[in-house]
């Protein structure tokens, strides 16, 4: 089973209102030791991030040739002007992967977590996404067994687990099959790599492969 951003979240989430001042911002951040703040609506819906980063521009000095981005930072006296958004986010639905995939793309350490209907659920950060790396041996093993068993009915196909790398071995009638126990593996927390070893007795994937009705 995929791993969920929302199996990973932070749902304790420290946020503030659009018309916070600029010290409400700064007492928030330091209170809690974060680095970051969402901004919401009465509805909680999620309207920007508000980082340390935006502080600063309130700490330089201008020289009246910054940016307007910059200068509107600059003027800020609540979180709606010195918010930078609209926010990156992610559902809560979504498998980590793609949180991973947001963070890199706009190089921010953490991201809201929004419901469909866009209200804030969470906060999932770099460290958290980590954390899917750190299962031990046995516990990967046991959910791999688990899956080959219960959902793919193969008992002819083992697995060992070593640093988090994957040994399958054993036989199937289908490559077909064979690819998606394969698949299916990488996705189990922990997993940081699957060694398919697993034999089959046909290649039904092959663009020379028979098919009889």
């Amino acid at each position: 089973m995929a791993v969920r951003v929302r199996d990973m979240m932070t749902t304790d989430v420290v946020c503030v209102q659009a018309g916070a001042s600029m010290r409400t911002i700064a007492l928030v951040l330091g209170r809690y030791g974060i680095s970051a703040v969402p901004v919401v609506d009465g509805e909680r819906h999620v309207l920007g991030l508000v980082s340390e980063a935006d502080l600063m521009h309130k700490l330089a000095d201008g020289d009246g040739t910054s940016a307007t981005a910059d200068r509107t930072k600059r003027s800020a006296v609540t979180a709606q002007r010195l918010m930078t958004a609209p926010a990156v986010t992610v559902r809560a639905r979504a498998e980590i992967a793609e949180a991973a995939r947001l963070m890199q793309e706009h190089r921010i350490k953490r991201l809201p977590v929004v419901s469909d209907p866009g209200e804030l659920e969470g906060i999932v950060s770099r460290g958290d996404l980590v954390k899917v790396y750190a299962r031990p041996d046995p516990w990967v093993l046991e959910r791999v067994e688990r899956l080959l068993m219960l959902e793919f009915e193969l008992p002819h196909v083992r697995a060992e687990v070593r640093d988090g790398i994957v040994t399958l071995t054993g036989r199937v009638r289908l490559r077909s099959s064979a690819v998606a126990v394969r698949r299916a593996v990488r996705t189990i927390e922990g997993v940081l790599h699957v060694d398919d070893r697993i034999r089959f007795d046909a290649d039904d994937l092959s663009p020379f492969a028979l098919h009889t009705d």
